[in-house]
């Protein structure tokens, strides 16, 4: 009876959730429907991948790769908006065949007077190589004083199999000064994944979070935080869970170039087994950043664990890590390389009591660019991806791809 209560309020918070994130964006992009800033990024090139979906018994294969990323910009002195997407078409060389994946997102901020902030986004994201599209990607610039590395969700349950994933998740938050030192946010957020195939449980999932943060110095401010919310798997009742996660947590500044960002906590999960009960658990989760940043170099690594739905069904704690280095050679040259790892332990949860080790994922990348001009440049992209679980071997997947990148639109 309880999780149907909960369950009622949480497609209700779903729509409230939908609904909001859809006005703010017509009102921030009409706000600056006289001063947008557009520009599409048009690549093609070549690449060759020893095992590119990272199967079982993969074959080699190389392909010819277009991609077309749109980007709108709207900004003014006390709000902004973006519009951000990718098309990519891929055309293999052997048994692959074409392979295409796509992703769009917005997001809005507004300063609605001194004191009161609010914020929306809203994302969709269509891949059959989920985990190859989005290990690397940072959707920030690394030089930016804000830029923390991405840490993917690394669902390795479906990350060596050619599945189609369809994610799509919206938030929306409201950011509230107290005082000069002291205040007070609320953001509450929605997401639902579906597996081609049934290679996967289909899921969606409800949370609510609710921080206090106070600032004791121009350098340090200290905050504490509660996420609450449900995972609900389509169509059957087994692995749904309720999740709740206080945090404590601090953010300090060692100099004027670097930042440390750390938090921790549990995570108390009430899983359902199917049966009618529901057992609970407790994880270890929290966060921690590292960044230094100089005019011509930025370096950043994080890393973080919590309790997550997979598409296996049921709930895991996933250790993820990320890190990244940026170097500006000179006015026309720049390489960067990232690291990243990924781990979900399946065995903490009852409805994978039988599954024994972890799930593993890590890899490397690489990348040299060469700008000819604002609006031409040549990339050279190595990377190297492998999986590892118990029970199954699976080949690496050593990438090497060259393209050529053309920047249409305004550029400032």
């Amino acid at each position: 009876m309880i999780y149907k209560v909960i369950h009622k309020v949480r497609v209700r918070r779903s729509a409230l959730l939908l609904a909001a994130s859809c006005s703010i964006f017509p009102h921030a992009a009409w706000a600056q429907a006289n001063q947008p800033r557009a520009t599409v990024d048009i690549s093609v090139g070549g690449v060759f991948d020893s095992n590119p979906f990272l199967l079982t018994n993969g074959d080699s294969a190389a392909a010819v790769t277009i991609k077309i990323e749109p980007k709108v910009v709207w900004e003014d002195e006390s709000s902004s908006a973006l519009i951000d997407s990718s098309f990519r078409l891929s055309q293999y060389t052997n048994q692959y065949g074409s392979d295409e994946a796509a992703r769009i997102g917005a997001q809005a901020s507004k300063q609605l007077d001194e004191r009161t902030s609010i914020s929306a986004r809203a994302g969709f994201q269509t891949s059959r190589s989920s985990l190859q599209d989005s290990f690397f990607s940072n959707s920030a610039d690394p030089f930016d004083p804000g830029f923390i590395p991405d840490i993917p969700l690394t669902d390795v349950t479906v990350a060596g199999r050619r599945v189609r994933v369809n994610t799509f998740d919206a938030s929306t938050g409201i950011d509230y000064a107290l005082s000069p030192a002291d205040s007070i946010s609320f953001s509450a957020t929605t997401s639902y994944s579906k597996f081609s195939n049934n290679a996967g449980s289909d899921y969606r999932t409800g949370f609510g979070n609710l921080q206090y943060s106070r600032r004791l110095s121009e350098r340090t401010s200290i905050f504490a935080s509660v996420n609450a919310g449900v995972a609900d798997y389509i169509g059957r009742n087994v692995g749904d869970a309720t999740i709740i996660s206080p945090q404590f947590g601090a953010q300090y500044s060692l100099s004027e170039r670097i930042s440390l960002n750390a938090s921790a906590g549990v995570s108390y999960a009430a899983i359902d087994d199917g049966i009618g009960a529901r057992n609970n658990n407790t994880y270890i989760s929290g966060r921690l950043s590292l960044c230094d940043r100089d005019v011509r170099s930025s370096f950043c690594g994080s890393v973080s664990r919590s309790a997550e739905p997979t598409a296996l069904g049921g709930i895991s704690a996933v250790t993820s890590l990320a890190v990244n280095y940026d170097l500006k050679l000179s006015l026309k040259d720049r390489v960067s390389v990232s690291g990243r790892y990924g781990r979900t332990d399946r065995s903490s949860d009852p409805i994978f009591a039988a599954v024994r080790g972890k799930s593993e994922v890590y890899g490397i990348q690489a990348v040299y660019s060469r700008y000819f001009s604002d609006r031409v440049s040549f990339d050279v992209i190595p990377s190297f991806t492998k999986i590892y679980e118990p029970s199954v071997k699976r080949d690496a997947n050593y990438s090497v791809m060259a393209s050529v990148r053309v920047r249409l639109g305004k550029l400032r």
